[in-house]
């Protein structure tokens, strides 16, 4: 084939070529898939429950809410009930030793010197006042939860029942949250305490770091107490949150 042949042969396919491109539809590139961020999930406890039906007002707001009722307080067993019946967790506010108490200073408090089956007896009495408990935690115990045979046989009996254990952290020196994981019991910690203080500038500065852990962390245990000006403070501040940052829940759903 001569050289002219040959080049006209050539340009005939390019031009074949560029005018099957040009026939076809331009693609689009498709920007790679970017999933939303998953909101920071909050467990709101409120602690103390049972001495007023007043603090079934908690129940109202428009979120999870973990109750943790008193066993011998007056109506520990109604607002046990009304909380369960509402969609709402309830948990067992077990009383603990503290530090500096000697003995119990009120009925059904676990001490240093019990032994496991008396812990069990304990247990088994406050959860018949505080019906459709699913998890556990301590009352004051700032002394209790620092012993390491006590947190063991409590763990024990919580293991037999299926009850998780959130560890409120009454001493830095807790030893609870590390028995309950040595016995395979369900656990957390608090992160938070919301109203140890009620003054106003109080709430808001620990409401602030309870958000900003949050999202640290991608979760929080706040505990709050069953205070008027709680109550209040909530129904302020719970509104306000973009629930594709913040998703409250029940602690269950945060266990370790």
């Amino acid at each position: 084939m001569s050289r002219p042949l040959l080049g006209g042969a050539c340009l005939l396919i390019l031009s074949l070529i560029a005018s099957k491109a040009l026939a076809q539809p331009p693609q689009l590139l498709t920007p790679p898939f970017s999933e939303a961020p998953k909101p920071a999930k909050i467990a709101l406890v409120i602690d103390d429950v049972g001495h007023h039906l007043r603090h079934q007002e908690f129940l109202d707001l428009a979120i999870p809410i973990t109750i943790a009722i008193l066993p011998g307080s007056p109506h520990a067993t109604k607002l046990a009930t009304t909380a369960h019946q509402a969609g709402h967790q309830v948990m067992l506010h077990l009383p603990m030793q503290a530090q500096g108490q000697q003995t119990a200073t009120e009925a059904g408090m676990l001490s240093a010197s019990d032994s496991l089956a008396h812990i069990e007896l304990l247990l088994d009495y406050a959860l018949q006042q505080v019906p459709h408990a699913q998890g556990v935690n301590n009352h004051q115990g700032s002394y209790l939860t620092e012993q390491e045979q006590s947190m063991a046989w409590l763990m024990q009996a919580l293991k037999q029942r299926q009850l998780y254990f959130l560890d409120s952290r009454t001493s830095a020196a807790t030893v609870a949250e590390q028995q309950a994981l040595a016995h395979g019991v369900p656990t957390i910690r608090r992160h938070v305490f919301l109203d140890n203080q009620l003054q106003q500038v109080a709430l808001e500065q620990a409401w602030q770091g309870l958000l900003e852990l949050a999202q640290q962390q991608s979760q929080a245990v706040v505990i709050a107490h069953p205070h008027p000006e709680t109550l209040a403070f909530l129904k302020a501040k719970i509104p306000l949150l973009p629930t594709e940052s913040f998703q409250f829940v029940y602690v269950s759903e945060l266990l370790n």
